[in-house]
């Protein structure tokens, strides 16, 4: 609701000037619309707050104390149920916004799937060798890769082009071999490679240990699915010398073997 009004208010200027003449009324005591509907949420906590205090100062035999013991517990469930309910909400509206700037061409909003990272990276066109601006979103199940559209900016409708979607438990992540262009590494499925590259080091190891995290945990959560083999070298220099092999999955070695891997163009 707090997005609809913010929105609307940035659209219309004549909606605008509506909820400044309402903010400087003497009933809205000098705070906004969306002050006021953070009110219910902000309360629990300090119910909580002031129970706690009072609890402490109150004598150990005092006839108010169990009574405040059980008011303190339901406050506190509630205050607890408030913050995993406005996680979820954090989380639903994360996905629906990255779900709105590929042009709504994939479904992400999912009960079990969070972003995990987002950010530009450089593509190095496997036809041409250009070195192509994209978007990559980390999802705790998916990788995206994008573009951006063109025009410059978007003003409104979605800001990227899906290019190519990974299953993360299908991935394997391997060190660049690039000779005349630093920070690189490879993302390869039993179909496909992408060799994609930062500006810096950290941005590098940043991406790498995030698709890492990613990939660990959905085998954890997959009890079905063993991790087989798990090997992440750091060499000398502090690169990365990778290969992951996951038994059970659709990107084993013997796979990539018998089937070459097409390079993303």
């Amino acid at each position: 609701a707090m997005n609809l009004i913010n929105s609307n208010q940035a659209k219309c200027s004549r909606f605008a000037d509506i909820m400044t003449q309402i903010h400087m009324l003497e009933s809205c005591g000098n705070l906004t619309l969306q002050h006021h509907m953070l009110s219910p949420v902000q309360r629990i906590p300090r119910y909580e707050m002031l129970l706690r205090d009072y609890l402490r100062k109150l004598p150990v035999q005092d006839e108010d104390r169990h009574d405040t013991t059980k008011a303190l517990h339901l406050v506190a469930t509630a205050a607890s149920h408030a913050n995993e309910a406005m996680k979820k909400i954090d989380k639903f509206q994360t996905l629906l916004t990255v779900q709105e700037s590929v042009g709504g061409c994939v479904d992400l909003v999912s009960p079990t799937r969070e972003l995990i990272k987002q950010g530009k990276i450089i593509k190095i066109s496997a036809r041409s060798g250009d070195h192509q601006e994209r978007y990559l979103y980390l999802l705790s199940d998916l990788l995206l890769l994008c573009s951006p559209r063109l025009g410059g900016r978007v003003m409104h409708g979605p800001q990227h082009r899906l290019r190519a979607r990974y299953n993360v438990e299908n991935i394997h992540v391997l060190e660049g071999d690039n000779l005349e262009t630093a920070n690189t590494f490879y993302i390869r499925d039993a179909s496909k490679t992408v060799e994609l590259y930062t500006q810096t080091l950290d941005e590098k190891e940043a991406w790498i240990a995030a698709l890492f995290c990613a990939i660990e945990e959905t085998y954890r959560r997959k009890s079905s699915l063993r991790l087989s083999d798990h090997h992440i070298g750091v060499g000398e220099d502090g690169d990365y010398s990778t290969v992951l092999s996951y038994g059970g999955g659709g990107t084993s070695a013997e796979l990539l073997g018998q089937q070459p891997p097409v390079l993303t163009p």
